[in-house]
């Protein structure tokens, strides 16, 4: 009997010790803005301000830049892009802002992977990204009752960990790089890496990868779902493909059948889309050089020309005049203009 006692002590004191570390490393973080995701509070305060928003997986995070686009159009945007984004998150966060903030126009971004398996079964980054963001912890638990596998919560608890640790080094460390900026509005800056072929590489790459085109239909339908809601809620909706590195198309054998069922799905559903990889002036405004952080994350150079090149051509993209006008009718037709063609 005394020995289960010990026993029940132990447990009950190990486990508080971990509750007492969790809450040391975890909520700083959330509640603090140590980490560029943990935005919740400066949401809840600008409430009622946003007009458009932006959402996607990382390369809308690190391609649209709200401050530029207010810049260029005078409408009040906000990135809620997220790390690998679920669209049960997604559609979490839309509503929650579309809710709170006059929002008349959402940007959703997709990439040529959004559909297709292995996208999103990771070990939970995007749910603990949206937990990062929400500093209200009852909240945050509804959330991971609501959307969360119990088999995945230990893979969001270790995740928040793990950042909670690292934003608590870097910040004892005075490294404040890492910490949520107000002026970013949700964009994510990345560095520029030269990605350059030389004529040996871009020959010996040339249509040397494939990728997956089998699209799975819980995917479509959480798309699908989440266009809905800004439908329901009088919200224009339009879906982007962002600009991806030369060097990578360069390589892929088959992005014409990968982005087919894409367009259809858009078309079947009156969903407006552009892909600004098939635009005619893409050269003009990214190259491999200095506009990608690697092959479809935008640098902030080139988050700079893309929100520019976006908020120009964003009323023909709505009337379809951009893809009607502007765009190649096929990637293996881009492929035939790119700076790499004369090494094929």
């Amino acid at each position: 009997m005394q020995t289960s006692k010990k026993v029940a002590i132990a447990v009950i004191s190990f486990l508080c010790i971990i509750v007492l570390v969790s809450v040391l490393l975890i909520e700083p973080m959330v509640q603090g803005g140590l980490y560029y995701y943990c935005d919740g509070h400066y949401r809840e305060q600008t409430a009622g301000t946003y007009e458009l928003l932006f959402m996607g997986d990382s390369d809308g995070l690190a391609a649209f830049s709200p401050a530029v686009y207010e810049q260029k159009t005078g409408i009040k945007s906000y990135n809620l892009s997220e790390e690998k984004n679920k669209f049960n998150s997604e559609y979490y966060m839309l509503e929650k802002e579309i809710e709170r903030n006059p929002v008349k126009e959402v940007i959703l971004q997709v990439g040529v992977e959004t559909f297709v398996p292995g996208w999103y079964e990771d070990h939970a980054e995007c749910d603990s990204v949206t937990l990062m963001r929400t500093p209200n912890l009852p909240e945050r638990v509804g959330y991971l009752c609501q959307n969360v596998k119990f088999d995945k919560w230990l893979d969001v608890y270790s995740q928040m960990m793990m950042r909670g640790f690292l934003s608590l080094e870097r910040n004892v460390l005075g490294d404040k790089s890492s910490n949520f900026d107000s002026s970013a509005k949700g964009w994510h800056k990345l560095e520029s890496v030269d990605y350059t072929l030389t004529k040996e590489k871009a020959k010996k790459t040339f249509n040397s990868k494939s990728l997956e085109t089998e699209y799975e239909q819980e995917k479509t339908d959480g798309f699908l779902r989440v266009v809905s809601l800004c439908k329901e809620k009088n919200v224009s909706v339009c879906v982007v493909v962002i600009p991806m590195a030369d060097w990578y198309i360069w390589e892929k054998d088959n992005i014409d059948e990968a982005m087919q069922p894409f367009y259809k799905l858009c078309e079947d559903n009156n969903i407006p889309y552009f892909d600004f990889n098939l635009y005619k002036g893409k050269y003009e405004h990214f190259n491999d050089k200095s506009s990608f952080k690697d092959s479809i994350h935008l640098s902030a150079e080139g988050a700079e020309a893309f929100t520019g090149l976006f908020a120009k051509l964003y009323p023909d993209i709505i009337s379809g005049k951009a893809k009607k006008d502007f765009c190649f009718e096929s990637y293996n037709k881009l492929k035939e203009e790119s700076p790499y063609y004369i090494y094929k």
